[in-house]
């Protein structure tokens, strides 16, 4: 019965955190789409505030014809602290968090540190490794 009890309670506690990353983003689309502050008639909690928006800078060399043709991709902005199977891997920024998911090193259950929340969040949360 307390093991039923225990595993009810972090199924919710994964809800609601779920719930606070998707308000999060739905208030920055939000934000961005209008181009102005989140409008608090929208229905938006006022205590979520999306990630501060970064300008993206061209990062690739320029193309020179005896060049062996390779495009650098931009470094991520934040790197975010990993955590596999229970034991951290440091921080990974978000390029190197792909190509560890597309090699199997990384699974999309594998979690991260959210600063915003305060809690570890597992990667199939954050839109951008979804």
């Amino acid at each position: 019965m307390r093991d039923e009890i225990e595993k009810t309670n972090q199924v919710l506690a994964k809800i609601s955190t779920r719930l606070a990353l998707a308000e999060r983003y739905a208030a920055q689309a939000v934000a961005t789409a209008t181009s102005a502050k989140p409008n608090p008639g929208l229905g938006l909690s006022p205590t979520v505030q999306p990630y501060p928006t970064v300008k993206p800078y061209p990062t690739a060399k320029p193309y020179s014809p005896g060049s062996p043709g390779k495009v650098v991709p931009p470094p991520s902005v934040v790197p975010l602290k990993i955590s596999k199977g229970g034991f951290e891997l440091g921080l990974k920024d978000t390029t190197s968090i792909k190509v560890m998911l597309k090699t199997g090193e990384l699974t999309l259950k594998d979690q991260y540190f959210d600063r915003e929340i305060n809690a570890w969040v597992s990667l199939d949360c954050n839109p951008e490794f979804s």
